[in-house]
């Protein structure tokens, strides 16, 4: 790295040897855990002047690196330095890399000048100026933001808009009735994984804790076709900016994240994204800012099921229907979803009703306990779990909710109960690459020996699983068990059994 330096200062191969020395700086900081401005001028001998030096070089392509070496060392001394050659900067493709190292340094003194560049940046036409200048203005925008001088909005409308609320298919009756439930019968149709509404009541629906997404369904927007670049434009002309301001309140451009659902491999989608979001930035004029680590907008391009190549555009207003869940601060892989949970007790809440002592004998973290109770508050609530691990994460979202669950670190095959529950209500473990279907089986069989000692005689137990033949097949063992309801939760892929003593 010294010989490095000392033929950058002889002006040697300098943009060969700033690129080498970028590359190695970012290992060393990776493989010896020392800060990259410490490890830097311990080689330079305490000299870092060679960077100042190549950010006035006549080569673009040296500035540009000198400037990304600079924000490895995360130096604020050179913040005066970097603002002023990105003043004098002509070069459009280096511009924007000023401006993200800027945004990691102490620049008060220029956010007023800033915040005019990013004006005037965006008066111009940018659909017919180069993608640069638009990645220069999202630069500057996310700069601003995070200074606390970026536009912030949020929801407020009494516009009417077609919405669908996604849940898992073979569910979509019981979202139905919960929605029909708030907002009055007659307002809603069922829909593949959902429910289609039209509605204005916002808040009302965003309460609802029985479905997963809250997609918006702008018009003009369900047949994309093309390249990106055509669907982008398909949906600009369609007013998407138009319809996300009569929605979001605020000032400054939309900061939006693009998310793709459908056949492509991960890598594809990926691609898709990317080219999406840049196309929006252009054709917006950046009124929309792609901006994936700090979004208020989810735009959700689903892929059609009948015909390849065809996708809808969707819509997810940050501020709505998020807070729901704000509870699951920690999870574990084989947590059940939230909304899963919520479903759940929803499809046993007529059978179940007047039953408040809950037991849950393989609580993980806790969500089905959490559910019950939010559904219709519970007079005795018990979790069980082997693992310590989630029994402590339990305890963590207990405390912060407030609830009066008790969590018990135990092997449910050793846990007693001093009074009889009437509800046992569980997500039971399911078939994994760890957990094979002999040691599943077993498990199944246990629990349903222990429900006879957990429950008073009136007790029913609802089980959902993922490994629905197997504990099909140990509910037959077991004569004295009876099924009352068997639900179809995905596709025969997961189950809910409704069962009696």
């Amino acid at each position: 790295m010294h010989k490095l330096i000392e033929e950058i200062e002889a002006g040697v191969n300098v943009r060969a040897n700033l690129i080498e020395l970028k590359e190695l700086l970012k290992k060393a900081v990776k493989s010896e855990g020392v800060t990259a401005r410490d490890y830097l001028l311990n080689v330079a001998s305490g000299d870092l002047s060679f960077l100042e030096r190549t950010i006035k070089h006549d080569d673009p392509k040296v500035r540009k690196n000198s400037v990304q070496i600079i924000g490895l060392t995360n130096d604020n001394s050179f913040a005066d330095i970097l603002y002023e050659a990105y003043q004098a900067e002509e070069t459009l493709y280096v511009r924007p890399e000023y401006i993200k190292v800027l945004s990691t340094m102490n620049v008060d003194r220029y956010l007023d000048a800033l915040d005019n560049q990013a004006k005037a940046l965006a008066a111009r036409d940018l659909r017919e100026d180069e993608k640069h200048v638009a990645a220069e203005l999202r630069e500057l925008y996310a700069l601003l933001y995070s200074k606390g001088r970026g536009g912030k909005h949020h929801f407020s409308s009494d516009e009417i808009s077609t919405m669908i609320l996604t849940t898992l298919p073979g569910t979509e009756r019981y979202l139905q009735a919960a929605i029909d439930g708030v907002i009055g019968d007659g307002k809603t149709t069922l829909v593949r994984s959902g429910v289609k509404v039209e509605s204005s009541q916002y808040e009302d629906l965003s309460r609802i804790r029985c479905y997963n997404d809250l997609l918006f369904v702008p018009s003009g927007m369900r047949a994309l076709v093309g390249h990106a670049s055509d669907m982008a434009k398909k949906c600009v002309d369609s007013d998407l900016v138009g319809y996300i301001s009569e929605r979001l309140v605020g000032s400054g451009p939309f900061r939006f994240y693009v998310s793709v659902k459908g056949r492509l491999s991960v890598e594809s989608k990926s691609k898709l994204a990317k080219a999406f979001a840049g196309e929006l930035e252009k054709l917006s004029n950046c009124a929309m800012i792609n901006s994936p680590n700090d979004y208020e907008i989810n735009l959700q391009l689903v892929g059609s099921s009948k015909h390849e190549g065809q996708y809808a555009l969707y819509v997810i207003f940050g501020g709505l229907g998020n807070g729901r869940f704000d509870y699951k601060v920690k999870s574990l892989p084989t947590s059940i979803k939230p909304y899963v949970a919520a479903t759940i007790c929803e499809i046993i809440d007529e059978k179940t009703g007047g039953l408040k002592r809950v037991l849950d004998p393989f609580c993980g973290i806790g969500t089905m306990l959490i559910e019950r109770n939010f559904k219709d508050k519970q007079e005795v609530l018990t979790g069980v779990d082997i693992f310590g691990e989630a029994i402590w994460a339990a305890s963590e979202i207990r405390d912060k909710l407030k609830m009066d669950i008790q969590y018990v670190d135990k092997d449910m095959k050793d846990f007693e109960a001093e009074e009889p529950y009437n509800l046992i209500l569980t997500d039971l473990p399911y078939v994994t690459k760890a957990f094979d279907e002999s040691k599943v089986r077993g498990v199944y069989n246990s629990f349903l020996d222990k429900a006879h000692e957990w429950l008073s005689d009136d007790g029913i137990i609802a089980a959902y699983t993922m490994s629905p033949k197997a504990f099909s097949d140990v509910i037959k063992t077991h004569k004295d068990i009876k099924i009352i309801e068997e639900v179809d939760i995905y596709k025969n892929k997961s189950k809910l059994y409704i069962l009696s003593i």
